[in-house]
């Protein structure tokens, strides 16, 4: 994001200036939020607990306005990126078919670089392979989101 921004400085100030009402909306909801808290009884350190937790999305979604900004912008590259994002997605999903499928082939190696044999999750230890499910231990399928 700030490379992003660094780039782009001088679009930063026409983002600042249409993103001016979300920014003030989130001050009042932090604030609101911290008010709340005090009034319920909490502490310091569990509303700085929240607030981390509460608003750990934050920056993503403040990434995705200001790249969303500079394209409404930069409208000649727009069919270049769409090819590209397409691309790279189905290149992603068959890599990761691939990647699947060769762990069941070739178990050993993947037991080289990181992966622990067929099991459930144990804190601390290699994850797995593949995790076992259901009554007789049925390999799931996993990937980035498991």
């Amino acid at each position: 994001m700030l490379l992003v921004i660094f780039v782009n400085t001088k679009h930063l100030k026409s983002y600042l200036r249409q993103w001016k009402r979300p920014r003030i909306t989130f001050i009042i909801l932090v604030v609101f939020s911290v008010g709340i808290s005090f009034i319920k009884g909490k502490n310091i350190s569990d509303i700085f607990i929240g607030i981390k937790y509460g608003f750990l999305y934050i920056p993503i979604f403040l990434s995705a306005t200001f790249i969303g900004h500079l394209w409404s912008e930069k409208q000649e590259n727009r069919e270049r990126f769409w090819n590209f994002i397409k691309y790279f997605l189905v290149t992603t999903v068959i890599l990761g078919f691939i990647w699947q499928i060769a762990k069941f082939i070739r178990p050993d190696i993947f037991l080289h670089i990181g992966y622990g044999p067929f099991n459930d999750f144990v804190f601390g230890a290699k994850p797995p392979i593949y995790y076992l499910t259901g009554y007789q231990g049925t390999s799931r399928r996993q990937g980035l989101f498991s």
